[in-house]
């Protein structure tokens, strides 16, 4: 995605290094590690787009990002085309295959007897009447010069398919009435901004508390265990647990985290290599924290299978 990772200076020595959350679990583009030589720091970071240092929101042109909820700041301008889409979200929830970088799209249109991508047609009332063009649609079907049916995506790539396309086939389903209501966009934004205020506002000081609660329950635990090759396991338990009361106790454990990998660092003498093996045990139970915040009946043992010795007793 063109983010910046090693920022150099002009004889070549590394000034800054950053890493990101990856894109799993909700969260794209949060910064995960930001080592500096000084404290000089770059501007240009995720998406090597400038982020407002007084905000912390990265200006893309034509809407600021918060990377720390990965939601846009504002509405999508073709919003209207995706109505089963909130319109703040980035590209489908799918950033690894799709870009947009100002929320606008391009469609397909037939001239001169073949089909061609318009990057300024977003709509069949783009076409000039006097051009003699025709409206296709953001995707199309056709041939090439060697009668091979081609298949051209809404993002202008063309593929050579082996199939012949289904036509007049349509699914029904009939929505009820909360669907309907739940399906509404307006009514989707409303509850993300709802959950927004209580994540950020009202819940975060407590959430940042109960994950710092969780950090000293869960190393009380793994010294009650005492078992070998466990500590990562309890490491991405804390983050986990942490993690799964919200962005307070996720910025709790980030927080504890890189603080504890320090002290192991300079204090007790580990390697580097093992605190960046301590880091990924973290990150990973953050990110499970955060997949299963909304599943009330999970357990850290269940899904922190990475980590988790396999005859550590069932109570941990």
């Amino acid at each position: 995605m063109g983010s910046s990772a090693f920022i150099t200076r002009a004889d070549g020595e590394v000034e800054q290094h950053l890493q990101y959350l990856p894109s799993d679990y909700y969260r794209n583009g949060e910064t995960f590690i930001d080592q500096r030589m000084d404290h000089w720091s770059s501007r240009y970071t995720f998406s090597a787009k400038e982020k407002d240092l007084a905000t912390s929101y990265n200006y893309f042109g034509a809407r600021y990002y918060d990377s720390e909820v990965s939601v846009w700041l504002s509405v999508d301008p073709l919003a209207d085309d995706f109505p089963s889409w909130t319109p703040y979200h980035y590209c489908h929830a799918n950033p690894l295959n799709m870009i947009d970088p100002d929320g606008n799209s391009a469609d397909w249109v037939e001239r001169d007897g073949k089909a061609v991508w318009d990057p300024d047609v977003h709509g069949e009332s783009d076409i000039d009447p006097n051009s003699g063009d025709s409206y296709i649609g953001k995707t199309a079907y056709g041939t090439n010069d060697e009668g091979q049916l081609i298949y051209g995506d809404q993002y202008g790539n063309t593929h050579r398919v082996s199939g012949v396309p289904l036509e007049g086939v349509t699914i029904e389903h009939k929505q009820t009435e909360h669907e309907k209501t739940m399906s509404n966009p307006i009514v989707q934004a409303v509850h993300q901004s709802q959950q927004k205020v209580l994540d950020h506002t009202l819940a975060y000081p407590f959430d940042f508390i109960g994950g710092v609660y969780d950090f000293v329950s869960t190393y009380v635990e793994m010294r009650r265990a005492n078992w070998t090759n466990s500590d990562r396991y309890f490491h991405s338990k804390a983050n986990f647990k942490a993690s799964k009361r919200g962005p307070g106790g996720a910025k709790a454990a980030k927080h504890l985290s890189n603080l504890r990998e320090i002290i192991d660092q300079r204090v007790k003498g580990d390697s580097r290599a093992d605190a960046e093996r301590d880091q990924e045990a973290n990150l990973y139970g953050r990110n499970m924290g955060w997949k299963y915040r909304y599943e009330r009946n999970v357990v850290p043992r269940s899904v922190l299978t990475k980590y988790r010795p396999h005859n550590l007793p069932e109570k941990y």
